[in-house]
Order: C-alpha cells, then structure tokens, then sequence
C-alpha cells in the first residue's frame, strides 16, 4: 500500500486552451547587441534561439508517438494544442538565426551539435516493439515535462524583467521573448498531469503490461531526475571507441575560432 498521496486534479479555473497563434517578427532592424551595454547578456539569451528549435522540433516528435496512446479526449486535445504550439515556438526562433549570420555570428557549430543531440542521442533507436521501446518514450516524455517546468520559470522571468525595458532592450527582441514567455507559462500548469497520467499500452501476453496496469507517471518523479542524470553522462563522458564524429571533438577550445 502507498503512502503517497494522490495528486490534487486541477481545478477548472486552472484549463488552459492551447492554441497555436502563426505569429512572424521583423528583424530587420535589430542589432547584433540588441541590450545596449551588455552584449553578454545578450548572447546568453541568444542561445536560447540556437537551442530552441531542434529541442521543440524534438517535442513535437515525441509527443506524436505518445498521442495514439492517450484516451481521455480532453487530454488529447491539450496534447494536439501542445503540439501546435511547439512547432510555432520553433519557427519562430528559427528565424532569429539567418539574421543573426548577417550581422556576424555564424550559429552553425553550435547548431550541428544541438541536432546531433535531439536526433541522434535523444531520438529514435532502433528498438523491436514491445518493452524496450515504450521505456525510450517513457523517458522522453518524463524529460520534456521536466524541461517544461523549466522553461516555465524562464517564462515567468522575461515577462517580468523590467530591467530589460529600462535598459533600451530591443523591443522586437523582447516581444519575442515575452510572446514565447507568455505562452510557455501558460503550459506550466498541465505537463505535471496530463503528460503523466495517461496508461501505458498493455502487451498481452507478453508479461509486459496487464489490463489495469499503473499508468505511466514518469514526471515530477525520480524517472525526470534519473533521466537528466543519464542525459548528462552520455553527453560528457567521451567513449573510448568515439572518433571524430563525437561531439565533443567539435567544441570550441583556445585553438579554434570562438562559437
């Protein structure tokens, strides 16, 4: 018998309808230090244009896969919403980048390295159908909800970081942002439920799930925190059989050109 404590359901008051909004940004006369006296500042937040759409070109992906799994119809129509929303998210960042190159900063190298991480280390393997294949989704799924939480609190950050405003930030810069800020909170409040209570597909037969088997609570749980430890350790830990192909030999390092 558990000791712990079912999870509070959402109240009504806490549904949010995720609608996608096709939205595009000028970017023609933002500047390459687009926070005036502080292009460090700046380029930390760029990252996050470099970053951004191969991780939620990634989630549209998984998510995918998980909706023909998903049998409430109100948590598929948060998924589907989801789904749209991501993709908006990554074209909408997407964009930042050409413009980018024309003022300078070639994002390539660090891009190639961020594809290789969602396509390869974190994609799709080559796994027969059955037990292994659904613990990979499992796992991907438990670590977009982490993400999720994360990128809430970033949300929540750069609507209210008014010191932004008052340093001269570039105002199309930052409705980017706060567009982006505004809708990623708005998921903050569902991941933690509905990405984690629909149930796992049964195999009959299989010893692999039975009918009224526990459905998959991969989030706000060790699976999230067990996922990023394994993340972290396949990403840093270089194997002895690697050769150039691996990554980490395309980092930058005092004898190449700065990313």
């Amino acid at each position: 018998m558990s000791n712990t404590p079912p999870a509070p359901a959402p109240v009504a008051s806490e549904h949010v309808d995720l609608r996608p909004r096709n939205v595009s940004f000028g970017w023609e006369d933002t500047p390459l230090h687009w926070l005036p006296g502080d292009p460090f500042a700046g380029h930390m937040i760029n990252v996050l244009h470099l970053l951004l759409p191969a991780g939620e070109r990634w989630f549209v992906h998984v998510y995918k896969q998980v909706l023909p799994n998903i049998e409430d119809e109100q948590l598929r129509a948060d998924v589907v919403g989801f789904i749209g929303q991501e993709a908006m998210h990554a074209a909408a960042h997407d964009d930042v980048l050409p413009h980018l190159k024309r003022l300078g900063l070639d994002p390539t190298p660090y891009t190639a390295q961020v594809d290789w991480m969602f396509e390869k280390l974190l994609g799709d393997r080559t796994l027969p159908p059955g037990r292994a294949r659904h613990w990979w989704l499992m796992e991907r799924v438990a670590m977009i909800a982490a993400i999720e939480h994360y990128t809430a609190f970033l949300g929540d950050w750069v609507l209210n970081a008014d010191a932004l405003d008052r340093r001269g930030a570039d105002p199309t810069m930052l409705d980017l942002l706060r567009w982006h800020g505004r809708r990623r909170s708005s998921t903050a409040r569902w991941p933690s439920t509905s990405s984690c209570t629909w149930t796992a597909p049964t195999a009959a037969g299989r010893g692999r799930g039975r009918p009224g088997s526990r459905p998959w609570s991969s989030c706000g749980s060790a699976a999230s925190a067990s996922s990023w430890r394994t993340t972290r350790t396949w990403w840093t830990a270089r194997p002895p059989s690697a050769g150039s192909s691996w990554p980490g030999n395309r980092a930058c390092s005092p004898r190449r050109a700065p990313c």
